[in-house]
């Protein structure tokens, strides 16, 4: 194709080696929203940065799961091959531990429905089974492993009681319209209330009588999980589960059997046969004593005798009611089946986090020193907090890697802000805070010196992180440590595509429950990245591009730096969660997750296409794509300081080779593959297919390269 050649007037553009030469402050952060399983597409940004060889950030944040990427970015840039190693190795240390966090990520989905779901054969069982105890084990995995048990034995026979239940649901609106009529007459004169509530104790007791013994099982639950909080019996004993060999020859299975119909008898049954026997035994005796007629020789009992007999069901029956609406019954039944701090499995998250990014976590495994102490049959060791790897371990400075500065961030449940995780947490512990997303996983409570602060997943408060990641960033200046920072570059991954062509726009309205109620969160989510991208914004024009220090609400100084803040979208939304509920097949899957991948490094290519070329666009246009603001040519910087090779020459030479093509929609695009060959000569990362990032074209229509620009004019520089 024939370019169009730049206007006399038009000046052309600097390189990228003037640009990085006049902007020496520029401090680079990556930001991560939280989107679920859709994240996975930003791990196509790490693979990005990786072919095209580009400095690491100097800062990579994430809230929820993106905290997961963000800790899996500094992962892949801080592997080393070593002192002596050359570049060549570095690469294939970072491709080597990219495969094997992208693998990870592929087990993704079974991991999150081992943590939400039990197993069906334990749970038809109704026992969950009984962790291995090996050597290698820690006292402190053995614990975590053990309440991972607990909370699924007593998830598994909570589920089979409730789906033994036999409480229609006509039973139980009866039931609450008595409740509701009750209260709704407490502001009535004595004598309505008194005559409505009469008629609801003979409602009641008539809705009682016919359903006795459906309604003797819940009851009996509840007055059982009562009496057993009361008594320091919370149901462990229950919940530690048990061998294979007792799950195939249960030979306690009558005996338990006999307890759970004897408790229903004795506590459901009985107490609600005494209450209603109150009414017509009341009745009676009245009948009795007004009308002066005895009662026959054989129903007489003796006073003395009927006191007692009275005294002890009135006793009995007022424990029973004590018991039965203790305002502690919700959480006394979450206690008693090991459920109080979460519904779901934390321990099947944290034993990936630490399968992947530090399997020292629990301790140092010693071979011979785990087999004496298994032949000795020792206690197994404590481990230690000294085997943890920090956040701030990532900020180390490796052979030809500078450090970079992970932040997770987390909802305060203090304060209700969200927060960085302190730099000298754990890494499991700071993502295990930033995907505490209640009420499936425990809230996580992390020490910071002599204080205790407990954080959930951030989403709670806000699903983009743009405005604490600035906040922390505008940190920089005030430590002499860092280098000289004046301006702040922010590349957020929302996962929310910006451009929706005329032809794939969506007219028909959303009638579905499914699908408003995920059009509902994209909405929020885009809402929040919006707000927060405004609010930056609008604070980069009023600092004119220098920065300036102000006096925070504790007269403390704090200084805001000028920021840009640019945006890495997709084409089309990921919807990858939904996709892999259709799958068919694992393989299927796993295709679903590289093809993300994939989108996700096209969709950053074209992030650094776009700022290192010249902006021609129009200020319409730049709205469109949430830019309003002009901005000169600034190419991410290479990994190599020596490699001076610009962009935008590589797409020059491209343009003059007709190497590119235009696409249906009216853009130009560029394989990735020859993109990355004229990008100074870069080679293929070893152990890698050269293939960029999406397969080449076999016609134009259906062309899947990398765009050159959004919308080309015949002035294009």
């Amino acid at each position: 194709m024939v370019t169009a050649p730049n206007p006399p007037e038009a000046k052309p553009a600097p390189s990228a080696a003037d640009a990085s030469s006049t902007t020496p402050g520029i401090y680079r952060v990556v930001s991560f929203p939280g989107a679920g399983l859709d994240t996975v597409l930003q791990m196509g940004v790490i693979h990005a940065l990786l072919v095209t060889r580009r400095k690491a950030p100097d800062m990579v944040a994430g809230i929820s799961v993106g905290a997961i990427t963000a800790a899996a970015l500094a992962e892949v840039f801080h592997a080393s091959a070593g002192v002596g190693a050359s570049v060549e190795d570095d690469e294939e240390v970072r491709v080597a531990r990219f495969n094997e966090l992208l693998e990870g990520f592929r087990n993704a989905p079974s991991t999150v429905l081992k943590s939400f779901f039990p197993d069906p054969l334990e749970t038809n069982a109704a026992h969950a089974l009984k962790p291995v105890e090996l050597p290698r084990h820690f006292k402190e995995e053995r614990d975590s492993r053990q309440e991972s048990v607990a909370g699924r034995t007593g998830l598994i026979r909570l589920f089979n009681r409730l789906i033994r239940l036999r409480v229609s649901v006509k039973v139980f609106a009866q039931l609450s319209r008595v409740l509701m009529g009750w209260r709704a007459v407490s502001e009535a004169p004595w004598s309505r209330r008194w005559f409505i509530r009469s008629r609801l104790v003979v409602r009641l007791w008539w809705i009682v009588a016919r359903n006795i013994l459906s309604l003797s099982m819940p009851t009996s639950l509840l007055v059982k999980v009562g009496l057993s909080a009361i008594l320091g019996v919370n149901g462990r004993a229950q919940s530690k589960g048990v061998e294979a060999g007792d799950i195939m020859f249960d030979r306690w299975f009558l005996l338990r059997q006999f307890w759970d119909y004897a408790s229903r008898l004795f506590l459901g049954v009985v107490p609600l046969l005494l209450l209603l026997a109150i009414v017509p035994a009341l009745l009676f005796l009245a009948l009795s004593a007004w009308s002066a007629i005895p009662l026959i020789p054989h129903v007489s009992i003796d006073g003395g005798v009927l006191f007692l007999l009275v005294l002890i069901c009135v006793v009995a029956l007022v424990a029973w009611l004590s018991l039965l609406s203790r305002k502690t019954a919700f959480g006394d039944l979450l206690k008693h089946y090991q459920i109080f701090a979460e519904l779901g499995d934390s321990y099947a998250l944290k034993e990936a986090l630490v399968q992947n990014f530090d399997p020292s976590y629990y301790g140092e495994f010693r071979f011979d020193a785990n087999v004496r102490r298994a032949l000795k049959q020792e206690k197994p060791l404590p481990g230690g907090c000294a085997n943890k790897k920090p956040l701030k371990a990532y900020a180390h400075d490796v052979p030809r890697q500078r450090g970079i500065r992970v932040v997770p961030l987390a909802a305060n449940l203090r304060t209700g802000k969200l927060e960085a995780i302190p730099a000298g947490t754990s890494i499991v512990d700071a993502l295990m805070c930033a995907c505490a997303a209640v009420p499936f996983f425990r809230a996580q409570t992390v020490k910071n010196g002599a204080e205790s602060t407990t954080f959930i997943d951030g989403t709670s408060v806000s699903n983009d992180p743009i405005v604490p990641l600035f906040e922390e960033a505008c940190k920089i200046p005030s430590n002499p440590a860092e280098p000289r920072r004046d301006r702040l570059r922010i590349i957020s991954v929302p996962l929310l595509p910006l451009r929706q062509d005329k032809d794939s726009e969506r007219r028909e309205p959303y009638a579905g429950l499914v699908e408003v109620m995920l059009r509902a969160k994209r909405l929020l989510r885009f809402q929040d990245m919006l707000a927060d991208k405004g609010l930056i914004d609008r604070i980069n024009r009023v600092l004119n591009g220098r920065p300036a220090t102000i006096c925070d609400e504790n007269c403390e100084p704090e200084t805001f730096l000028p920021t840009k803040v640019r945006l890495v979208a997709p084409d089309n939304l990921p919807d990858l969660g939904l996709r892999l509920m259709h799958a068919g097949s694992a393989g299927e899957r796993r295709k679903l997750i590289d093809s993300a991948v994939a989108d996700g490094c096209r969709a950053m290519m074209e992030r650094l296409v776009t700022d290192a070329l010249p902006d021609t666009r129009t200020l319409e246009e730049r709205r469109f794509f949430l830019e309003p603001d002009e901005e000169m040519p600034d190419e991410w910087p290479h990994r190599d300081e020596s490699n001076t090779s610009a962009l935008r020459e590589a797409v020059e030479s491209l343009r003059k080779s007709a190497n590119t093509v235009t696409g249906s929609d009216g853009r130009e695009y560029v394989s990735c593959r020859k993109l990355i060959a004229a990008w100074g000569g870069m080679k293929p990362l070893p152990g890698r297919r050269s293939r960029g990032c999406g397969p080449s074209p076999s016609r134009a229509g259906d062309f899947r390269g990398l765009p050159l620009l959004h919308h080309p004019s015949p002035a294009s520089w």
